[in-house]
């Protein structure tokens, strides 16, 4: 059941004298009969243990409709939650307990963890001291971890799979083409685990694996019965995801080919009427509108450049490749970081806005530096006496990375502050820009990160500041590829204000989005691959439809796209409201707070955390924007998993 709803905004402002009240307990646990609740999560707890263990003395053949995970090494089990409530992830995740998935599932968290026989009887007891013991606070033992538990029961396949369940067949026989993640104990399971695919244990297995920083994945083609089998013997796998296509599949694909899906993908386009036309202004080279992907979001009319003399785009493959930039920037403004998924399906593609081309930068050579903002402003303008009444999100990936930002104003960003000051008594229209990006790369991504400052003019206060983050990590025709960053971790690449100057300057970026990641070579080199990269418009006419983008100016694009969302699904909304619900819909990752734990473990002075807080908000803002989260309301809408206390800091 779909239970998105719009945001409720209110115009009739009453104000009222607030009292707090006294007493009551965590709002986040649901009020409980410790004995009541206790006793029936041991009835639960030992009715999935009876089903693990008749189930191991059934043939593989059975048809029982129950097909729990088992294993002989230990036992695999799933919490459900309330409705409308969190689990205490953490207390499933420890040395008595491996934490597999955490799934959202209507209004219910799923939770899927793994525990050693030796370790079974831990959680039983968990459960007994929740009943009989309690805290010097007078509270149940372990209540944070029991109470809003509302199942527990035994796993499934499908609760390790992350990806869209109907991509998971039901039957045993299907082939199913997926990745294994596996977080291996220690170098030795991982050496044993390489040695059974070299020995063809494991046929089903690809000989060539991805590494991350603290996870393997494996590329697997194999029926229902032989991963249900690999699991039962390799407890370390984490969780299984769908393969899919990478970006190169579609770069390196005959020029012929590249046109038919891109036919094939505008005739799926649909635009969307609106009032008023919305548009995402890139403020760059120029867009080639006579891209075959971007011909249906951006005509010559929408473009306007600041000098006269210069064409609205380059196509001349004399010129150096930057200057396709602008296009690139419009391929994932016009329809978010996937493409890629579009052009694989036959989904309807719903284009809730266009494309306007603004350029600030001249075919050749560069600006005088103390016109951009003259030149950003001036370009903007002609976008706007040729539309007066349109709506817009003004993307710029321009920064001046040779001037040393320290957070002070410069002519180029209190320009950008103050025309988004006036223009907000007017309009809806937002400014977002890049953050910048590193000019050195290291394996140690977070150190670079801090070292690497903001670029100006993104220390504007009244702009939306992006840096980088990647969910990227698959390589084709690589063997054994080792990635850079973590899964949902900052790009290698991205810039920060942690070593500003001016320390009472604002956080910069506020938001992190899709930027790509990068490959370590053999001989330790950080390269750049297309596979890890956002599939985006090459800015030419005849030859290449696709090309690939990356870094802080692909995360402004993806900004960009997510702005244009929320300002249709709200067109009435203020320029402060589109903001706040972008920022606000930010949550960090799980490998973020990873980072804010990594602090607190090296630097365990008492009172630091505050400290440690702004550590992480100086290089990741307030996290990953979520669009769906940004646009809809629910019902219940689940709080994350780990919360950061005191965010918004003074």
């Amino acid at each position: 059941m779909n239970n998105n709803k719009p945001h409720l905004f209110y115009n009739n402002i009453e104000k009222h004298n607030y009292f707090a009240s006294s007493g009551g307990g965590s709002p986040y646990l649901t009020p409980k009969d410790r004995s009541e609740h206790g006793k029936k999560l041991i009835l639960q707890y030992d009715e999935a243990l009876n089903i693990l263990n008749e189930k191991q003395n059934i043939s593989s053949d059975s048809q029982d409709k129950v097909n729990p995970l088992t294993s002989e090494k230990g036992i695999f089990l799933s919490i459900v939650s309330d409705n409308g409530t969190e689990l205490d992830v953490e207390k499933f995740d420890n040395k008595s307990f491996k934490l597999k998935t955490l799934k959202l599932e209507e209004d219910q968290q799923v939770l899927t963890f793994y525990t050693s026989n030796e370790k079974k009887d831990v959680f039983r007891s968990r459960i007994e001291q929740f009943i009989n013991d309690d805290t010097r606070g007078g509270k149940p033992k372990n209540r944070p971890m029991l109470n809003n538990i509302f199942l527990i029961r035994p796993s499934t396949l499908e609760d390790l799979w992350t990806d869209d369940i109907s991509l998971l067949p039901k039957d045993s026989e299907s082939i199913i083409k997926c990745e294994a993640w596996v977080t291996f104990d220690d170098e030795e399971a991982r050496n044993n685990f390489l040695k059974k695919i070299d020995e063809k244990l494991y046929s089903y297995i690809s000989k060539s694996y991805i590494t991350l920083p603290t996870v393997t994945i494996f590329k697997i083609s194999a029926n229902r019965n032989q991963i249900e089998g690999l699991i039962a013997e390799n407890p370390d796998i984490v969780e299984l995801r769908i393969s899919s296509e990478n970006p190169s599949v579609f770069i390196d694909m005959d020029i012929p080919s590249q046109h038919e899906f891109t036919d094939d993908f505008n005739q799926r386009i649909q635009l969307e009427p609106s009032e008023n036309d919305i548009f995402v202004s890139i403020l760059d080279t120029g867009v080639n509108y006579n891209n075959p992907l971007l011909n249906k979001v951006c005509e010559a009319r929408y473009s306007t450049s600041w000098d006269t003399n210069w064409d609205h785009y380059t196509d001349n493959v004399l010129f150096p490749t930057n200057v396709y930039h602008g296009s690139f920037q419009a391929g994932v403004a016009a329809f978010g970081s996937d493409i890629l998924d579009y052009l694989v399906n036959s989904q309807m593609i719903k284009a809730t806005h266009k494309i306007e081309s603004g350029r600030i930068l001249p075919p050749r050579g560069t600006n005088p530096e103390e016109l951009y903002g003259a030149i950003t402003l001036g370009t903007i303008s002609n976008l706007i006496i040729d539309r007066p009444e349109s709506q817009r999100v003004y993307s710029l990936a321009v920064t001046n990375k040779d001037y040393k930002c320290e957070g002070y104003p410069t002519s180029w960003s209190a320009t950008i502050d103050n025309f988004c000051y006036e223009n907000s008594q007017t309009s809806s229209d937002i400014f977002i820009i890049s953050a910048g990006n590193a000019d050195n790369f290291q394996k140690d991504y977070w150190s670079n990160a801090r070292l690497t400052k903001v670029q100006d003019p993104a220390q504007a206060w009244n702009a939306i500041t992006v840096g980088s983050c990647t969910k990227l990590y698959d390589v084709t025709n690589i063997p054994n590829p080792v990635i850079c960053s973590k899964f949902k971790d900052i790009n290698p690449t991205t810039s920060s204000s942690h070593n500003w100057e001016w320390v009472d300057a604002p956080f910069k970026p506020e938001i992190l989005c899709e930027g790509g990641n990068r490959l370590i070579r053999d001989d330790g080199v950080i390269d750049f691959h297309e596979d890890l990269s956002v599939l985006t418009a090459s800015g030419k006419t005849q030859s290449n439809v696709f090309s690939s983008h990356a870094d802080t100016s692909a995360a402004t694009a993806e900004a960009s796209y997510m702005a244009a969302k929320i300002m249709s699904a709200y067109p009435e909304a203020t320029s402060e409201t589109i903001r706040g619900l972008m920022i606000h819909s930010a949550e960090w990752s799980e490998s973020i707070f990873d980072e804010l734990e990594q602090l607190a473990r090296q630097h365990p002075q008492n009172n630091m955390l505050k400290e440690y807080q702004k550590n992480i908000l100086r290089v990741c803002g307030y996290g990953i924007p979520d669009l769906e989260k940004a646009v809809n309301s629910k019902n219940n809408r689940l709080r994350p998993s780990r919360i950061l206390c005191n965010c918004h800091l003074d």
